[in-house]
Parts: structure tokens; sequence; C-alpha cells
């Protein structure tokens, strides 16, 4: 985490809780792997407003970025509406772009910048696509979520160039973007409001 204007003191308390924070997470993810566990399964129950939350500390799909990233799906294949909802993914863990976050900006504009700027980068060799990703992680609003993606993305393409058909376990977040106008698109059929807020594609 950031020095955001904290004292010396506060700010080592927050690098204490983050680094303790990762230990807990390492420890459980290294026991699964002695213990031969494959899959986990999160307990999920609603709140009085209805809303859905996961049971679960340390790992957690709602959780922080650092949680979320560790996790996957079992693997599927990619199909074509998958890959455009992968590349939005994407999208929604990077920057501001022209001052605003890219994971407000409707569906073709997160697509227009992952096609214009982050597929030529699959043409690197291994080391050098590594090392951009993690240049441009810096900048990420979630920057481990988008490592993943993007190594995952590498490797979807290195199976399409060998004639493998690619498959993804990557579990893609979205963001609602303005949600209040997205239930008014939905209640008043307003597909023009709806493509606005990312209810429905271009």
């Amino acid at each position: 985490p950031e020095n955001e204007g904290h004292s010396d003191y506060e700010y080592g308390k927050i690098l204490d809780a983050s680094y303790r924070q990762h230990l807990k997470r390492h420890f459980l993810l290294s026991l699964y792997r002695i213990l031969g566990i494959e899959y986990i399964y999160f307990l999920n129950v609603f709140d009085r407003r209805h809303r859905n939350y996961p049971v679960s500390y340390f790992l957690n799909p709602q959780g922080t970025d650092s949680d979320k990233a560790v996790l996957l799906f079992p693997k599927q294949e990619l199909t074509s509406e998958g890959l455009v909802a992968f590349k939005v993914s994407i999208a929604n863990d990077y920057i501001k772009v022209d001052g605003k976050d890219l994971d407000k900006k409707v569906f073709k504009e997160r697509l227009a910048y992952v096609e214009d700027n982050l597929v030529p980068l699959l043409k690197l060799e291994p080391v050098e696509y590594k090392a951009k990703v993690e240049e441009l992680a810096e900048k990420a609003d979630s920057p481990h979520c988008f490592v993943a993606k993007m190594l995952d993305f590498y490797n979807q393409a290195m199976d399409a160039r060998c004639g493998i058909t690619p498959s993804t376990g990557i579990i893609a977040h979205y963001d609602a973007t303005c949600s209040g106008y997205q239930l008014m698109s939905i209640f008043g059929h307003d597909a023009d409001l709806a493509e606005m807020t990312n209810v429905i594609m271009p």
C-alpha cells in the first residue's frame, strides 16, 4: 500500500497488517497444495438487503485484489463471447484513461483500449511480455488481478498459435456502472441507457 499522508507509525501498522494478511493467505494455499486440495467452495449468504456475500477469510471472490487474483474456476474452453468478457475484465482492472476510470467507460471503449494497447503485446517474447505486464501493473487499479489475467491471456494466444483451443479458468470481474441507472434502463426497457451503463453489449 502507498503512504497516503500517514505518519511513519500509522504506515508501519498498515504494512504490518498487509504482510500478516499475505502470510495467512500463503499458508492456506501451501496447505491446500500439501493436502492435494484442488477445489475449494465458498458458503454464500444473503443479508437483509438481499445482497449475496461469501463467508470467507483471506481468500474471497469478493475480497481484495490479492484475494481474488489467486482464485480460478476449473478450466473451460474459451468461447468468442467468453473472450469478450475476458477482455472487458482486463480493462476493469486497469487504469484511468483520459482522466476517466476505464471500468466506467462503455464496453465498446474498454474493448477498443484492450485491442489497441494490450493485444499487440502478445507478439512479444515471453520474458519481454512479462516485464511489460509488470510495468503496466504498477499503474493498475487491481494489479494482482491484472497480472493474472494478462499472463493467462498470453497462454491463450500461445495455445491458439499451436492449434490448441484456448481455455481459461480466470474469473471475469465486473464493476457496476451507475447501478441506479442500470436498474432504470431495465425497468424502463431503455436499450440506449442499458448500453451506456453496460447492462447490454453494443
